[in-house]
């Protein structure tokens, strides 16, 4: 897409998002999205759900060069039968949107922990070990997610307890084959390796960089780029990733803890992750 098209691309998402100029019916249902136009103006992206099939959608304003709902279809598609995986419900065209629609899979991770006010080492490590599991399953397709971080977690609150059954991971638009050496736009950058925010190629290693991220974060650490990611300093963000050591990062968290987050850290390129916790 040249400048010009991507402008025009930019404006429209900026008005529809600035007026909430959202279809409310998809696929024949009555559509209620999750009000997040910040997402829309950045990635012409809508998500909510058909509340009468208790279905999640996700809408995409046609117009620019990438087609993320189709991409996302196709892997939905390669990991069907998959526990962890939503079933696929729909997947078309509605007016200027192309739309995905998928199986609810209960609330996302951060959500859950928001409302627990936080967990004890033990549960945040048995929902990480859960984690890793999904990510040892998709890594075995030959993929990586790109994009780990808690919110593409869910899980069915009634059934909480028995995590290994009612997990799911979701958002597979960044979905690609290990590994990647083109450059590539990388994830979001709080969890992201400081590998792909420099824009080196991408492994296994950095989905596990980011799981490593996500126990000290559900442990109840202060990351030290906390202030930097308000601030969208990706060069601190790098920087600050590359300077702490595992056990820096780990301090007052139980051996266990700081050996995994070690073994993540610390994977070559192409090195086979670590599938314990």
């Amino acid at each position: 897409m040249d400048n010009s098209a991507a402008q025009t691309y930019s404006d429209a998402c900026d008005i529809i998002a600035s007026g909430w100029l959202v279809p409310s019916r998809v696929n024949g249902e009555q559509f209620f999205p999750l009000l997040h136009p910040q997402r829309l103006r950045l990635a012409g992206t809508v998500v909510g759900f058909n509340a009468s099939s208790d279905t999640f959608t996700k809408l995409h304003l046609i117009g620019d060069d990438d087609d993320p709902l189709e991409h996302e279809y196709k892997i939905y598609q390669q990991l069907t039968g998959e526990p962890w995986v939503p079933k696929l419900q729909g997947f078309g065209t509605e007016g200027r949107w192309r739309y995905l629609s998928m199986e609810s899979v209960g609330i996302d991770i951060t959500s859950i922990w928001l409302s627990a006010n936080g967990w004890t080492i033990s549960i945040a490590c048995a929902i990480v070990k859960e984690m890793l599991n999904i990510l040892h399953g998709l890594h075995l397709h030959g993929y990586i997610h790109g994009d780990i971080k808690p919110p593409n977690f869910c899980c069915r609150l009634d059934n909480a307890i028995n995590l290994g059954v009612e997990f799911s991971i979701v958002d597979m638009e960044s979905v690609t084959t290990c590994p990647v050496d083109a450059p590539r736009r990388p994830g979001t950058a709080y969890w992201s390796s400081s590998y792909a925010l420099a824009g080196a190629p991408q492994s296994w290693r950095d989905d596990l960089h980011s799981l490593a991220y996500i126990l000290l974060n559900l442990c109840g650490v202060e990351l030290p780029w906390d202030e930097a990611s308000w601030e969208d300093d990706i060069d601190e963000m790098i920087r600050l990733k590359r300077r702490y050591s595992a056990p820096a990062l780990c301090e007052d968290l139980p051996p266990a803890c700081v050996e995994f987050v070690q073994l993540c850290l610390g994977l070559d390129f192409m090195e086979v992750p670590p599938m314990t916790l």
